[in-house]
């Protein structure tokens, strides 16, 4: 009987520690609220939060209490940028998330001056890219058949 009561608590120890040990994640979050000038909150304003690294990029929009929050980040540097129009833009660069951690990133937002337009001039032979994938596939006769002739 001691024998069984041993191997039922040695049993239930390994279930606690290991659905312990399942529930931990590595990834971040980056949260925060975002307001004018006056401490309005301001709601609706686009906020992104761009991996340095990988280039993978999160958009999401502001509640209506002004919150924001990228609950499932790599660990990692990222840029963080929040739109709204009639306001600056606000850019954060080298924010840096680690191993399961929670960062508070509150913005105030100014409001825009006078509109300005910045002209970017890039040459073709600088979007050719020179290693990529491609999506390739093979259409049946019937496919062809159906495609609109001109």
């Amino acid at each position: 009987m001691k024998q069984v009561q041993v191997r039922g608590i040695v049993l239930l120890a390994f279930v606690l520690f290991f659905s312990q040990l399942y529930g931990q994640s590595t990834n971040g979050s980056i949260g925060g609220t975002i307001e004018d000038v006056t401490q309005a909150l301001l709601p609706g304003v686009r906020v992104t939060a761009t991996n340095v690294a990988t280039g993978i990029v999160s958009t999401l929009l502001t509640n209506e209490t002004g919150s924001y929050n990228f609950p499932n980040l790599l660990p990692g540097q990222y840029k963080v940028t929040a739109e709204l129009t009639s306001f600056q833009t606000e850019t954060r660069i080298n924010v840096e998330i680690g191993n399961a951690q929670q960062l508070r990133l509150n913005f105030v937002m100014k409001v825009a001056g006078p509109q300005q337009s910045v002209e970017v001039t890039v040459f073709t032979d600088s979007l050719v890219a020179t290693s990529g994938a491609s999506v390739a596939g093979v259409l049946s006769e019937q496919r062809v058949r159906d495609l609109p002739t001109v």
